[in-house]
């Protein structure tokens, strides 16, 4: 049956994830794939830049792809969990996967942390299941080095806060979500590096550079119909960055909270219309969603 009310709800949500999607997710696209195409010229400020795009392309692309199905599912009456909420946010990495695709975490408690015993056969055993957790969590992505490594690197970092969190909690939490994302960042470049190597070669840039080169960055805003200057590029490339830093981390609301809060106004839906028209104008080249792959 149709409802009016769940049907504008739905459409509200699903209009803000194509959004994230089509237009900031696919735009970030570019200038992470055309950093990989030649990995061997990125130096010191194009690594780091390549990767916090790769973070928050997978973030907007995931997100996006997170609020269409619930809002898809909403038009059709049925309420699907939530499934994203803010994970750039988290104070740690414990809490970064109760915030990061929440239904596969949820999914492999039950499938495998509880059968194993869980936190119930003292502390060994708890450290034991919770990084097998996560190694399986890296097999399921793909099996390759890097997602296996991934998993692990998440798996032994989860463990080192089971072990040390009565210290960690003492720590102010803006530093503790500085340097959870730092983590985050640098294990989503294993995550999107083609072999191992290549990934290796990048983290080496971000932490051990052998020069701090500037270079090579207008590269990354390439357009193969647009031609402008590289001090354009690099501006057009920094201020996309900087204004997604802050809508990441300093927007006290996300999509969910509008979407629980959402009323049949004419003001949501001159915005939805808006996002919508947008994101159909940027429907000019496929961009399949990162978690098809999985």
């Amino acid at each position: 049956f149709f409802n009016a009310k769940n049907f504008s709800a739905g459409l509200f949500i699903f209009v803000i994830g194509l959004f994230k999607k089509a237009v900031i997710a696919d735009t970030l696209d570019n200038f992470v794939f055309y950093s990989y195409l030649s990995p061997e010229k990125l130096g010191f400020a194009t690594s780091w830049l390549t990767a916090l795009s790769y973070s928050f392309q997978i973030y907007f692309d995931f997100s996006g792809y997170s609020d269409m199905a619930i809002g898809l599912a909403k038009m059709m009456n049925i309420n699907l969990p939530v499934n994203f909420y803010s994970p750039y946010k988290s104070v740690s990495i414990t809490e970064f996967w109760k915030r990061w695709h929440i239904t596969l975490g949820r999914s492999l408690a039950v499938l495998i942390y509880y059968p194993l015993g869980g936190n119930r056969k003292g502390l060994a055993r708890t450290c034991f299941n919770l990084f097998a957790v996560f190694f399986v969590s890296g097999i399921w992505h793909g099996a390759a080095w890097t997602f296996i490594v991934w998993g692990i690197a998440h798996g032994v970092v989860r463990i080192f806060e089971r072990l040390f969190m009565k210290h960690l909690e003492k720590i102010p939490n803006l530093i503790r979500i500085f340097f959870t994302f730092m983590f985050v960042n640098a294990a989503w470049v294993l995550f999107r590096s083609p072999t191992f190597d290549i990934a290796l070669a990048v983290l080496k840039n971000m932490f051990a550079p052998e020069s701090f080169s500037f270079s090579g960055i207008a590269h990354m805003a390439y357009n193969t119909s647009i031609t402008y200057p590289d001090s354009m590029a690099v501006i057009y490339v920094l201020a996309i960055l900087s204004i997604l830093t802050t809508l990441v981390f300093l927007y006290p609301k996300n999509s969910i909270d509008k979407y629980n809060e959402f009323k049949p106004t004419v003001k949501n839906a001159m915005v939805i219309a808006l996002l919508f028209t947008v994101s159909v104008i940027h429907f000019s080249r496929v961009g399949a969603f990162i978690y098809f792959n999985f």
